[in-house]
């Protein structure tokens, strides 16, 4: 879309400057309190996507915020396709950050959905099997549970705690922006104030560069881990290893999709579902196990996470409490799969 200039209003009646030049403009959409932008061809604007994650469940409020970083934004998706920094940097390393299940060293997969890929991980967690999966969406999306699961009950939800976009400035900034999604499920004591959110607010620790430098050296989070790589990180100097699939799967997909812009094709879309709202597929889900099943097993483990990681993928036709029961009882199935007969159990032999 282009506007006309207003600088053309000073020119002489006989002037031509209006009809040679224009201002470029773009069409903006104010949302919840975050302005959006289409930049492209207005012939592809796609319907504006309303998450379905922002409206389950019906006591949702999401709350926006927006936190300036001096690094490119690829490095803020990255953190999210990493999710073995959870453990580290929100756990191990830099004190408990998260909840103490977060330092047990999880089974890590990145499974396809309609928006991109999951970053999931999966822990066994005494009885019980504790899957935490973010997600993905190309170019610049994400949504994240939060880090207080202690897996000592059975859940199955699809109620994430952060939505984000990671925005370009320029090449060296970038703003982390989005919503905190404050509901009965994120915040069950309802202690969380919209007022700890806003421009450089952010209600956990180490998402801004606030503090003392010398306290996040010693407890350093996610802002930490982006701006100490450098304003664009070097990744020549790189040794990725087998916990990187998840960064190496985004950069290969975004390297394809730039190279279907330059050969004149269109990048795929999120799938959508009539007039409804976009499903989306981060959660968590804690199962726990019956006598005799053995998920100790790493390759066992990280099987049935990703089995259960199409439990939710294949219901996203189903929305908000059906879509759960649908899960859960995918899961249960998946459960029973896996538990032995009773046959087996009392040493019969079928």
């Amino acid at each position: 879309m282009m506007a006309k200039c207003w600088t053309r209003q000073g020119e002489p009646p006989s002037s031509t400057i209006k009809e040679k030049f224009f201002q470029g403009a773009y069409k903006v959409r104010e949302w919840q309190g975050l302005l959006f932008a289409y930049m492209g061809p207005a012939e592809d604007e796609p319907e504006f996507p309303i998450y379905d994650s922002t409206g389950y469940p019906i006591d949702n409020k999401v709350v926006p915020y927006r936190m300036n970083l001096p690094c490119n934004w690829v490095q803020i998706v990255e953190n999210g396709c990493d999710p073995i920094h959870n453990a580290f940097l929100h756990a191990i390393v830099a004190g408990q950050q998260f909840s103490p299940v977060f330092k047990v060293l999880p089974q890590l997969d990145f499974p396809k959905t309609a928006l991109g890929f999951l970053s999931m991980a999966t822990r066994k967690v005494g009885d019980y099997v504790f899957i935490r999966a973010g997600e993905i969406g190309l170019p610049n999306f994400g949504q994240f549970p939060n880090g207080s699961n202690m897996a000592n009950r059975e859940s199955a939800a699809f109620r994430p705690w952060v939505t984000r976009w990671a925005v370009a400035v320029d090449d060296h900034n970038s703003f982390y922006i989005g919503f905190a999604n404050v509901n009965s499920y994120n915040d069950p004591g309802g202690v969380i104030k919209p007022e700890e959110f806003g421009v450089d607010q952010f209600n956990f620790i180490g998402q801004t560069g606030d503090r003392p430098y010398a306290e996040r050296q010693r407890e350093p989070g996610d802002y930490d881990a982006l701006v100490s790589q450098g304003a664009v990180a070097n990744r020549k100097v790189e040794h990725l290893g087998t916990t990187d699939r998840g960064v190496v799967l985004f950069r290969r997909m975004l390297a394809n999709a730039i190279r279907e812009v330059q050969d004149g094709q269109k990048p795929a879309v999120p799938k959508l579902y009539g007039s409804g709202p976009v499903p989306t597929y981060a959660h968590e889900l804690v199962v726990k196990v019956p006598p005799g099943v053995l998920l100790d097993d790493p390759k066992a483990l990280a099987e049935f996470g990703y089995n259960a990681a199409q439990a939710f993928i294949s219901s996203d036709h189903l929305v908000g409490a059906e879509r759960e029961a649908a899960v859960q009882e995918k899961i249960n199935a998946l459960v029973r799969e896996l538990t032995p007969s009773s046959a087996t159990r009392t040493g019969e032999v079928s």
